[in-house]
């Protein structure tokens, strides 16, 4: 079976989408819910730090994709929108909160549909790059967090955090340090947090598994061209 041609620019689209749907604020919400977190992690500072340990994981497994499966130019070129993938999370989530009804900072359940790892998943059965995603899907949601870390911030400290695990092919830990800095951030903040138990990291580590496979194997149907 041949694959699909894209350009370098298209190549670098299609690693901002995959990143963008697979971050957006409603699938965070119904992530934290469908792993049965502590509920510290779904109000206030542990709320924050969930969705912004959730986003940098994301950002590598594409990276780390785009290694396997890209040019150097198209993964530079997606590092290199970074700033932008971050500035347009929080415009997304802006507009949602702009909606909201309630001012608390909560993470609660919105309607069903596809989570993180399923947007991944459906991406799979896509053919072409349609262009970006528009964020969160319209309607009343809950305020989910603070705006994202500053680009430095983001890039080497928690981006920093799983870069070298998926790069070595060493993804099975990524589990283990998401709870662990979870459980630590959180701390920080609030003086003290309840680390989630065996369940809830078992249920993320599945989680995690299944996006690292959806996100990969989508790159992997695509003959990225250079620049």
């Amino acid at each position: 079976m041949s694959k699909k041609q894209l350009s370098a620019a298209q190549g670098i689209e299609a690693a901002c989408i995959l990143f963008s749907i697979n971050t957006e604020a409603e699938g965070m919400v119904r992530l934290a819910h469908s792993v049965q977190l502590p509920p510290v992690y779904l109000e206030g500072t542990g709320a924050i730090c969930f969705c912004s340990e959730w986003r940098a994981f994301t950002h590598a497994v594409v990276t780390a994709g785009l290694m396997q499966y890209a040019p150097n130019s198209v993964l530079m070129g997606y590092l290199r929108q970074t700033g932008n993938l971050l500035h347009h999370a929080a415009n997304s989530r802006g507009a949602s909160e702009a909606q909201s009804a309630s001012p608390a900072q909560s993470l609660k359940p919105a309607q069903p549909s596809a989570g993180p790892a399923q947007s991944a998943s459906e991406a799979q059965s896509s053919t072409s790059v349609s262009g970006p995603t528009s964020g969160p899907a319209s309607g009343p949601t809950e305020k989910l967090d603070n705006p994202p870390l500053g680009l430095e911030a983001f890039v080497d400290g928690l981006f920093a955090q799983y870069m070298p695990l998926l790069a070595q092919g060493e993804q099975v830990q990524c589990p283990e340090l998401f709870c662990q800095r979870l459980a630590v951030e959180t701390a920080k903040a609030r003086g003290e947090a309840t680390p989630p138990d065996d369940q809830s990291k078992a249920r993320l580590a599945a989680i995690m598994a299944m996006l690292i496979s959806a996100v990969w194997d989508k790159l992997e149907q695509y003959e990225i061209l250079a620049d």
